[in-house]
């Protein structure tokens, strides 16, 4: 019997293998830069997505595939509990009135809705995010606030995951991570990385929140170069060790003790 030839130098087997690789590997995977990294439709990998969940390889989401419980390295914790009202207030002072902004949705980005809405002088204001927590400062100040919330799915962090992408052109975008080294801004997934890569990319600004310990720590996925990030903004003053490289290497650091 003849074997079945996928475009390309793979068999449908094959490239289904590959599929299942990139999944454990990263967690996540979205149809169209799989279709094109393949060399296939974005139908042909519906297909195949269908076909590996069918046999319990992946758990398909919209968009995309997700790995099944138990697939991947676990991820470091997260910082759950890292938020403060001062380095909201700091990133707030970056913020004019009829600015376009996004607004990440790691969990330090909620004081930063706060600290928005506290300052009386601004107005003209649109927010894009897909954060719930970060919504919900804004609710009752539709007069001076306009968010946007993409169409999408809800996931366990209460991130809204949209169904398609859509353009933004914003004139700042503040961002988290997990960590953040010479080479740029890091993610603990490559969703994570994705979606924040969105972000900077449409943005004329960059700034980054994140604890102090997550400066110069290691992070698996790449979301941008520090080309794209012109503050980073932490919560306490950092040892010289640290921050040198990462102020010789073009990076505006404050830290708000």
């Amino acid at each position: 019997m003849a074997t079945e030839q996928a475009p390309g130098d793979l068999t449908v087997t094959e490239r289904r293998h590959r599929i299942v690789a990139v999944v454990r590997q990263l967690g996540f995977v979205q149809v169209r830069p799989l279709a094109h990294e393949l060399g296939v439709s974005e139908v042909t990998i519906r297909q195949d997505l269908r076909s590996l969940e069918e046999c319990g390889a992946l758990h398909r989401v919209r968009g995309g595939a997700a790995a099944t419980s138990g697939t991947t390295a676990p991820a470091r914790p997260a910082r759950a509990d890292w938020a403060d009202p001062a380095v909201g207030t700091m990133v707030a002072a970056f913020v004019r009135s009829g600015d376009t902004i996004v607004l990440d949705h790691a969990t330090g980005i909620r004081a930063v809705a706060e600290a928005l809405v506290s300052r009386r002088d601004l107005s003209g204001i649109v927010v894009h995010t897909e954060s719930l927590p970060v919504l919900a400062p804004f609710a009752g100040h539709s007069d001076r606030f306009t968010v946007v919330v993409p169409a999408g799915t809800l996931d366990a962090t209460h991130r809204v995951v949209p169904d398609r992408e859509t353009e933004t052109n914003a004139d700042l975008a503040v961002l988290g991570g997990a960590g953040v080294s010479v080479d740029g801004l890091l993610a603990r997934t490559e969703p994570e990385a994705f979606a924040r890569r969105r972000a900077a990319f449409a943005a004329r600004r960059g700034i980054v929140v994140v604890p102090p310990d997550a400066l110069d720590a290691p992070g698996e996925h790449l979301v941008c170069s520090l080309d794209h990030v012109d503050a980073c903004i932490t919560s306490r003053a950092l040892d010289e060790a640290v921050a040198g490289p990462l102020r010789a290497a073009g990076l505006r650091i404050f830290a708000v003790s």
